[in-house]
Order: structure tokens, then sequence, then C-alpha cells
């Protein structure tokens, strides 16, 4: 099911409260620009492409402060640009060019799917006490079965974009997918920490 990502943003916060837990994000895919020539990000604006305010500000925030880590200065979006509105793409380039950044980082949601998960019953089985009957019955055993149940697995996609700020071209993106988060706290942490390691393996954040 593929949802705007204005919608996605209100969607995903609801959806936390009825999931299990294990959440597991991993990189689906990645693309570097073959003609990139630049060093790592030195100073990137980073800005969540969502309406909902606490959502958008948690991304941006979370993921400012991993790449400070690394020596990155990071500038959040929600603090650039205040509007509940998601920023044009002019808004943000005039903004560039006032804060001095050499890059901007992009995140938007792509899709939310719901899948249920059947889980089999778990059975046993009962052995008795022997039980002579002329030598030919020694033993009886029954089997119990239990209803099977359903899960709900949860998979949030997740499309990361770096733009190069002096040649204004995208130099590098990945796709993430995320099973069953428990909070939105825990799917920013999750994606950050991935985003940052494929971020590295490419070399556009300093080891």
């Amino acid at each position: 099911m593929n949802v705007p990502s204005r919608i996605l943003c209100s969607i995903i916060v609801i959806t936390f409260l009825c999931l299990p837990g294990c959440t597991k994000t991993k990189v689906a895919s990645t693309w570097k620009s073959e003609d990139l020539k630049r060093g790592p990000m030195e100073r990137v604006l980073v800005v969540g492409m969502c309406t909902d305010p606490s959502t958008r500000e948690l991304f941006e925030s979370v993921f400012a402060l991993e790449v400070l880590k690394y020596k990155v200065g990071a500038i959040t979006g929600y603090e650039t640009f205040p509007s509940n509105l998601c920023p044009t793409v002019e808004a943000i380039k005039e903004k560039c060019r006032e804060l001095n950044v050499d890059s901007v980082l992009v995140v938007r949601a792509i899709s939310q799917q719901e899948t249920p998960i059947y889980q089999p019953p778990p059975t046993f089985e009962t052995t008795l006490e022997p039980v002579p009957f002329d030598g030919y019955l020694t033993k009886s055993a029954s089997m119990g079965i239990q209803t099977g149940s359903y899960k709900r697995r949860m998979n949030i996609r997740l499309q990361t974009r770096v733009f190069d700020v002096a040649t204004e071209k995208q130099i590098w993106s990945a796709k993430t997918n995320t099973i069953n988060p428990e909070s939105t706290y825990d799917l920013v942490d999750k994606f950050s920490e991935e985003i940052i390691k494929a971020l590295k393996k490419d070399g556009l954040i300093g080891r």
C-alpha cells in the first residue's frame, strides 16, 4: 500500500500503539553517483518531508545529533523552516546559501505495509501409566492442540537522499525497511544508525 508522506506520518504514530516488539531495520538498497568527486559531508541540512510537527522534529533532531558524533555540522529543517508545510526546493536552496551548508539530507516515507503472520499453536503429548490388558495394551498417549493466532507485521519503508549544494545534484540515496517499530523514537533511532553506517561505507561521513 503506497501512502502519501504527509498522511503516512500520522498513520505511523497511531500504528505503534498496537504493534509487538522486536524492531529490525535494514538498508534494502543504496545508490551513489558515479561522478562523485567530493569528500565527506562537513555541514549538512537535515530535512524530514513530513507535515506532522512532532514526527518531523524527532526525525531531524535524532539524526542531527548522530552525525555530530562524526564531526559533521548539522542543521535541522524544523528550526530553519518552522512551518508545518514541507519546504519547497527553492526555499531549501535559498537557506543553503544563507547557512553555508555543503549537503542536504532529505528523508521521506515511501510506504507502510501491514501483514498478518499466522502463529501455529503449540502441541503437547501426554503419556499415561502402563495399563495391563491381557498383555495387549501397555500404554496410552493423547495429543492436545490449541487454537492458533495471528500477529501483525508492520513494514515501514523510508527513502533517504543526499544532495550536493554546489552542483544541486543528488549524489546518494538509500531505501530502508523497518519491521515492527515500538515507537516513533525507536523507528528513528534504528533508522539513523543504519543510514549512518551506509553513509560511512560510501565515504560521505568520515570515519
